[in-house]
Order: C-alpha cells, then sequence, then structure tokens
C-alpha cells in the first residue's frame, strides 16, 4: 500500500508542498524576469566593453530554464494536491 508507514518512509517520503508551492511561486516570475533583463543587457552590450554578448544570453537561458522548472513544479503541486483530495488525505 502506498500510505502506510512500515520503516520504508525515504522511499514513499513527500516533500512539504506548501512551501514548494510559495517557492515555485516567488520565483518562476523572478527568473522569468531576470532572463528578460539579462537578454536586455546582451542587446546593449558591445564586443569592446565587459562581458560578451553571449555571455547574457547563455545566463538568460539558463534563468528561463529554471523559471520552466518552477512551473512544471507548480503543475506537479497541483496535480498532488488534487490526488490527496481525492483519496482524502491531508496536505501536511
Amino acid at each position: 500500500m502506498r500510505w502506510r508507514h512500515d520503516g520504508s518512509e525515504p522511499r514513499w517520503a513527500r516533500s512539504d508542498l506548501r512551501l514548494r508551492h510559495l517557492l515555485s511561486l516567488l520565483f518562476a516570475p523572478i527568473f522569468a524576469l531576470g532572463g528578460v533583463l539579462l537578454l536586455l543587457l546582451g542587446a546593449e552590450a558591445t564586443a569592446t566593453a565587459g562581458p560578451p554578448p553571449t555571455l547574457y544570453t547563455a545566463l538568460a537561458v539558463c534563468c528561463f530554464l529554471l523559471a520552466l522548472v518552477a512551473l512544471v513544479d507548480l503543475y506537479v503541486i497541483r496535480r498532488r494536491k488534487r490526488e490527496q483530495q481525492r483519496w482524502h488525505r491531508s496536505s501536511s
């Protein structure tokens, strides 16, 4: 059975969904905004002064990927909360 506690909890352990939800809600827009700002900095950068424009682009891609991970995590959290409601389990 999926919900029993018999000493194998690390295998069946779940993270704190409320905290994950809060962190994903907080960081998804921050990473998206950071990616946009880095793209704008890359567009304004010149090859002679400061870091190369490709560095800004690479960092922007990393920020967008992290924002995507946060959005996917929000989807997973929503699905797990619906599963808990369906099986009448508490969210804690």
